[in-house]
């Protein structure tokens, strides 16, 4: 089971920030998870948040943040708010998988080139890649673009009868939340051979619950507590 810092290592370090993202290494997940935002000036930001309030307190849209904004704001560990382009970069000799989760993105195509041109510039290898989103559209878009970039479908819900809100485009992984989820579904998506992937996770009782059902990854803000769980699980067999 693969296990993804969620934002970041954003138990010990604010979320989606430049160090939250640097402490990640393989000795303690397998991938890491980071919102984008597009902004006015089509610059890709790390963030979580529509407004700015709650992590920044500022009382700004994310999406309208200008490159003077960028260059002159810091997030909470005093550096610099991460970009695509300096994620990529930051990430490149690591190996960890990068999911990166879309909240607000005006310009799927713009989006896809920096993409490819980050990945080349920095030799960040593109199977190490997944695209997320609930906005299930832009996965739509982008499946039109790329054939071979990986799609996750991100799903808050818990489907009802026999529709399992999967999309006409093929998709790499269902990521589903750990507050709608049951095993009858876990293993109704299984059946398909879709990856699952399960956020956010951080209860010792949870993680063991979900190695059993033997689902593909999790989201984790304290990543390297999974590790543990996964270690004790191992001696416990």
């Amino acid at each position: 089971m693969k296990v993804f810092a969620h934002r970041g290592e954003s138990a010990i370090y604010p979320e989606n920030s430049q160090t939250a993202i640097q402490q990640c290494s393989r000795d303690g997940m397998d991938g890491i998870e980071i919102d984008l935002y597009q902004t006015v000036d089509d610059q890709f930001v790390v963030f979580h948040d529509r407004w700015m309030t709650r992590i920044l307190g500022l009382n700004k849209r994310t999406v309208d943040l200008t490159a003077s904004d960028l260059a002159q704001l810091n997030g909470k560990d005093d550096k610099p708010l991460p970009t695509l382009a300096w994620t990529l970069a930051a990430l490149a000799n690591s190996g960890l998988i990068l999911n990166i989760e879309l909240k607000n993105i005006h310009n799927i195509e713009l989006f896809y080139r920096q993409l490819l041109e980050g990945c080349e510039q920095s030799q960040f290898d593109l199977n190490l890649i997944i695209i997320s989103s609930f906005n299930h559209q832009y996965l739509a878009d982008f499946a039109k673009l790329s054939s071979f970039i990986k799609l996750g479908l991100l799903l808050g819900t818990h489907p009802a009868g026999d529709d399992l809100l999967l999309p006409d485009f093929p998709i790499y992984s269902v990521h589903l939340d750990m507050d709608n989820i049951s095993e009858a579904l876990i293993r109704r998506y299984q059946q398909l051979g879709v990856h699952i992937y399960v956020f956010t996770v951080d209860q010792e009782e949870e993680i063991d619950w979900l190695y059993e059902m033997n689902v593909d990854g999790i989201f984790a803000n304290n990543p390297r507590q999974i590790s543990n769980s996964a270690l004790r699980q191992v001696a416990l067999e």
